[in-house]
């Protein structure tokens, strides 16, 4: 038995109809995807926003400096036809190394992320001697020093007069950078003290004597009793031996 099969005169795609509809959806692909060069936004691109945005960023007066990480080639981001926006994420570190968004709110928008190393410097206060645990400071303890910025994590005070009367928590050596983990504010109210009671109202001031039943800061609310009355009342430390009933 002998089979035939029917001459097929035209390919499948020359058909009516199905190459237009082929061809059709192939252009609708690729109009989504840039193809050529000048439709990329390039990793230099990128790194020069990146540059231009750490020069607007002088947080104590000060250059910084960056150190941009490999960019990926291969990276297809769309040509903005908007000026390209760099942030900072939530939660990154604006010193050492850390990471920058890069975004376009153009017509086509996308966003990318890129490893940087920033780094700068800034004026700190340091101890001009060595200060034992206790010590309070006078303003000839202090003397203030431009530091490298990019790895210090606990702070640090720009202005003597920040931490003028504040006392060391540990021993430091000379050149310590202060910073809020080594000092801490001078008690101005001690527990068991005779302290002076400001009662202010409609412009009259009154005074009276009473004692501090607990330890105070400047601006800490502490209680204390009334010299006269043996009352127990709630008053904010407003100087050394000195508090103030909120009315």
């Amino acid at each position: 038995m002998t089979l035939k099969f029917d001459k097929v005169d035209k390919d499948p795609l020359q058909q009516p109809g199905i190459g237009g509809l082929l061809a059709g959806l192939c252009l609708c692909l690729l109009a989504h995807l840039p193809t050529q060069a000048s439709e990329i936004q390039s990793p230099g691109d990128l790194a020069s926003a990146i540059t231009r945005f750490t020069a607007t960023q002088r947080p104590y007066g000060k250059p910084l400096h960056v150190q941009i990480g490999k960019i990926d080639p291969r990276l297809r981001l769309a040509q903005c036809n908007q000026p390209l926006s760099v942030f900072f994420p939530t939660g990154a570190s604006h010193f050492g190394t850390t990471t920058l968004g890069v975004e376009c709110n153009g017509d086509s928008p996308w966003k990318t992320y890129v490893s940087v190393t920033i780094t700068g410097s800034a004026p700190m206060v340091t101890n001009t001697r060595a200060l034992a645990r206790g010590t309070v400071l006078q303003l000839s303890d202090l003397n203030v020093i431009n530091r490298d910025i990019t790895y210090l994590q606990e702070g640090f005070y720009s202005n003597p007069a920040e931490v003028v009367g504040m006392v060391v928590e540990r021993p430091l050596m000379q050149g310590s950078v202060l910073n809020p983990k080594n000092l801490r504010p001078r008690l101005q109210v001690r527990r068991g003290d005779l302290v002076s009671i400001l009662a202010e109202a409609t412009g009259v001031q009154v005074y009276v004597k009473g004692f501090a039943l607990m330890d105070g800061h400047h601006g800490e609310d502490i209680r204390v009793r009334n010299q006269s009355t043996q009352r127990e009342i709630q008053a904010e430390v407003i100087g050394p031996g000195q508090v103030q009933v909120k009315m």
